[in-house]
Parts: structure tokens; sequence; C-alpha cells
């Protein structure tokens, strides 16, 4: 350390010092205590809003500012979007309670998130669910699913619905192990990467979901052949964290329910109508969880 940063530096820590007995002074000395130094701390922290990436991080976080900005608005309290990595990291925020709201699925019991996040309303669309697609590149050639033996194949994560659980029911459905049945099998992280990757000819072909599909331009749709379809999976629900300070249960669901009837919350759906093809958010009940 330098002569010039250790003069700084112990100026910096006398001044700390100082600081400190003066307050201590002010605050034990007789007489009026209002005029003595006082620490306030703003308690309205910022509310974290998980979400899985299942678009490119900086499209999903366009799409999604509309939303925050209406709910930080309402909340009175700035709503930062938290993108996780995968749903391993999903689930080490949800255990550490470092999400207040989200959008996603809670996972089962054994793994803990069930009874931390509650589903509070259900994003409505159209068809009210969406498909696990397995997508190859059109100029390879390849038809059904027969046809991408001992190639390379890529899943979104393990904890993806359209990314992973319903495309192998498909592949069981048809007599596939995709470990004896393909050459390779890799871990995208989201879909669109997945996408890329098969278009880039990184892999043979990919599990994705459909809602990524609807959301990329013709030139990516045309260049890709859907092989197989999953069953309908429902849209992921809006969750909140049980004892999330100022964030009761039922606050959040009337605000989402009742975005729609509100001037400003009809923009907002507007502009997910757009984006996600969502046109409003439905109440859940303890049996539509």
């Amino acid at each position: 350390m330098t002569n010039g940063l250790m003069h700084r530096f112990g100026r910096l820590a006398a001044s700390v010092a100082f600081g400190l007995m003066l307050a201590l002074a002010t605050g034990c000395g007789e007489g009026d205590s209002t005029n003595g130094l006082r620490l306030e701390v703003d308690e309205r922290l910022p509310v974290q809003f998980g979400v899985f990436p299942f678009l490119e991080r900086g499209e999903l976080e366009k799409a999604l500012a509309p939303l925050t900005g209406y709910l930080a608005a309402k909340l009175g309290r700035d709503v930062r979007i938290q993108l996780v990595a995968d749903y391993a990291d999903l689930e080490r925020l949800v255990r550490q309670r470092r999400i207040d709201i989200g959008w996603f699925s809670p996972r089962s019991r054994q793994v803990g998130a069930q009874g931390v996040m509650i589903p509070v309303c259900r994003p409505r669309t159209r068809s009210g669910s969406y498909q696990g697609l397995i997508v190859a590149r059109r100029a390879s050639g390849v038809t059904d699913l027969a046809g991408l033996a001992s190639g390379s194949f890529a899943y979104v994560d393990r904890g993806s619905k359209s990314g992973f659980l319903y495309p192998n029911r498909v592949f069981v459905e048809r007599g596939i192990d995709p470990l004896r049945f393909f050459r390779s099998i890799s871990w995208a992280g989201n879909h669109e990467t997945c996408v890329r990757g098969v278009l880039d000819g990184r892999w043979d072909a990919a599990a994705v979901t459909s809602l990524v599909m609807k959301n990329s331009p013709a030139s990516v749709t045309g260049s890709l052949v859907v092989l197989a379809t999953t069953a309908a999976i429902l849209t992921d629900p809006i969750v909140i964290r049980d004892g999330s300070p100022g964030l009761g249960r039922e606050t959040v669901r009337s605000l989402f329910s009742g975005m729609a009837s509100d001037t400003e919350g009809a923009h907002v759906i507007a502009s997910l109508a757009v984006s996600f093809g969502i046109f409003g958010f439905d109440a859940m009940t303890e049996a539509d969880r």
C-alpha cells in the first residue's frame, strides 16, 4: 500500500470514528434527543421477481418491463427481475427466500419449494396451455423421430416441463430410450439456446416450448421442422413467497386478477398479449393448485 493511499485510509478511518463518537455523545446526553444524529434505514426492500429464462435474457427482461413497472407503481416498491440460470438455481433462491414473487411452477414437496412459494393466479391464454416440441433443422431432411437415431440431442433443463419432462413421455410412448437412442445428450439451459444450437448444427434436434416458436421470426420457424408435439401443458402460475413482508396473498392475487379492468393494467395486458399471448390472469383457489 502506498503512503498516499495509507494516508487517505487513515483519514477515512478517523472520520468514521469521530462520527460514531459524536453519534454516541449526542444520543446518550441529556435533553431533547431529537437534536441528536439518527440513522434511518429504508425497510421497503425491492421485490424480487423470479423467472426462468425461457426466452433470451434481454428479450425477456424487455417483454416483462411493463409488468414489473406496473407492479412497482401499485406496490410502491421497486420490482427487480431475477432471471435464474436454471431450475436448480431457481430452487436455491426459493429455499434461501430470495424470491418474493415468481412466474414458475413450484417444485415437489420432496425438494422443499412447495408450501414456500404459493400459487395465486394463472396467466390466461387463448388455449390455456402450451406444448413441448421436438424440432430438427429442416435442411437435414429428417421427418420423424426415427431419423434422429445416433444423432445429438439437446434438452433445456431437467426441471423444464416442455424442454424435458413432457418430451421424454413422447419418447417412452414411441419406445425410445434417449440414453441408448442418441449419440450424445446436452443441456442447453434455455429454449432459445436449443433453437440456435439446432440451427447452427450443434445438435441434430432439441426439445423446446411452443412459446419460443410462437415468438420467433419466420426465418427461424421456417428453418425448423416439428417432429413431435407433447400433450398440453398448463401455463405456469404466478406465485408468491409465503410470509414475504408486505406481499399478502390476497393483495397479490387481486392485483393480478384485476389488472385487465384497470386502465394502466389494460396497457400491460395488451403488451403481454403481444409478447406471450397472455390476455389476463385468473385467480387460483386451493383446488386449482
